[in-house]
């Protein structure tokens, strides 16, 4: 037996039995094996439940249950609240210590883990499980009850059905361009989110190597986003061109003195779509119906059968409909945090996962300005995506008043800010200080998205 293992001490009186041990002898009787030389065992805690059957689950047990289950709520609460990763939960899990479920077995049967290590699709497998929002299936299946609804079996599931959908959602592989470039996205902030602001292609990191100094080294290798149109030779003459520390640092100032004293909110998800698995189920009922109007279950028996089956069909298409409304028009819900503590706790990964869950997009310009000096000849607008249109629709009220949900550094004011256009004396003193008031291609292509997307 290997020693220093640690132990939980489950103490239970039944309630089926008045002849159940007594929880204090129960409670010496393990403290005399764990401590026995043979075993040198370490005692971690006691959940000790009363009036239980044995026959119930471990799992389901009010304080057993909370010693199993607490690592899904964890992952739960990191994916769902704290928006993280779940590379970054395997990484961090990794880091602690913490067995995988295969290896907490093999430890509690006395054998030696393998050492088998967290992956992200260990985590997604596990939150994509009918299990975790307690869905009661038979052969693969959903059971359904009269409502149409999936038959929820634990009294606490891990997540709420509502919940479930959104970490699945989150969880979900971004979809990709088969045109888009290849980004080194694990080492740039903005990989995906900056864009040339003159053709609207995406900026990639591309490393320039140091000058050879006279002693034969060279300076350390510089990093800088470049618009892939003018870098591989395409049609853009004027190709937006920085340092991504630089503006890595301008994006990090615009969120955080824009919208960091803001309250979060969140378009709380519906899953993923299943428009395929409800035109499925329609088929099947229209069949159904078919052969019942063709008198195909007139036999002994095969009515009640029918009924029995339309019944369970008619349920599961409402509820797919009504799953598939809801992921059409997802609720806004607040989260009771600041944007600008979200911000400050995340690593670099899961700020750019921050970004693109938000559809911000930062558009980069070179001699945006009259007159820009050497070294500061780059401009920026950022587009604040989904955390302003949801302000706009709440009607938000934030610590300071939103007039648009761009934010320009290094720009001419009406390209940050289009609605000061609308005034003819801020026209014309636009006109005199920038030479034109017209606005970028991609930015009037952003406005005319916008007109399309708003709610008729």
């Amino acid at each position: 037996m290997k020693s220093d293992l640690r132990y939980l001490a489950c103490l239970r009186l039944s309630s089926d039995s008045d002849e159940s041990t007594a929880i204090a002898r129960q409670r010496r009787g393990i403290e005399h094996y764990v401590n026995a030389p043979h075993v040198a065992g370490i005692l971690v805690g006691e959940a000790e439940d009363t009036d239980v059957s044995g026959g119930l689950s471990p799992f389901r047990r009010p304080r057993l249950g909370r010693w199993l289950n607490h690592r899904a709520d964890e992952i739960k609460t990191r994916i769902g609240g704290r928006k993280q990763t779940t590379h970054r939960i395997a990484k961090e899990l990794n880091e602690k210590g913490v067995l995988t479920w295969s290896d907490h077995l093999r430890e509690r049967k006395g054998q030696v883990p393998k050492g088998v290590m967290w992956q992200a699709t260990i985590i997604n497998k596990m939150v994509r499980s009918n299990w975790f929002p307690g869905i009661y299936t038979y052969k693969g299946e959903a059971v359904l009850g009269d409502d149409g609804e999936p038959f929820i079996l634990p009294d606490r599931p891990h997540a709420e059905m509502d919940e479930w959908f959104d970490l699945v959602e989150r969880i979900a592989p971004k979809e990709t361009s088969a045109k888009g470039p290849g980004t080194r996205a694990a080492k740039s902030l903005l990989a995906g989110i900056a864009k040339c602001g003159e053709c609207g292609a995406s900026l990639a990191r591309v490393s320039t190597s140091g000058a050879q100094r006279k002693d034969g080294t060279r300076s350390p290798s510089r990093y800088s986003y470049r618009c892939t149109n003018r870098f591989r030779g395409g049609s853009c003459k004027k190709g937006a061109y920085i340092a991504c520390e630089e503006l890595d640092r301008v994006a990090e100032d615009i969120v955080l003195q824009s919208v960091g004293q803001w309250q979060q909110y969140d378009r709380a998800g519906a899953g993923p779509s299943v428009e395929k698995e409800l035109a499925a189920a329609g088929a099947r009922l229209t069949r159904l119906e078919g052969d019942f109007l063709a008198g195909k279950c007139d036999g002994e028996g095969q009515e009640e059968s029918y009924w029995r089956m339309h019944k369970s069909l008619s349920g599961t298409v409402r509820h797919l409909k009504k799953q598939q409304e809801e992921r059409r028009n997802p609720h806004i819900r607040p989260t009771g945090r600041q944007y600008g503590e979200v911000w400050d706790e995340k690593d670099q990964d899961d700020r750019r996962s921050f970004l693109k869950e938000y559809k911000v997009t930062m558009w980069v310009w070179r001699d945006c300005l009259p007159d820009m000096a050497r070294g500061s000849r780059s401009g920026a607008v950022l587009d604040l995506g989904e955390i302003g249109r949801i302000a706009a629709e709440q009607k938000l009220v934030m610590p300071e008043p939103a007039d648009w949900i761009w934010c320009g550094w290094n720009v001419p004011r009406h390209w940050a800010s289009p609605h000061l256009l609308e005034d003819p004396e801020t026209r014309e003193a636009l006109a005199e200080a920038y030479g034109s008031t017209e606005l970028p291609m991609t930015l009037r292509g952003r406005l005319d998205a916008y007109e399309r997307e708003r709610p008729t």
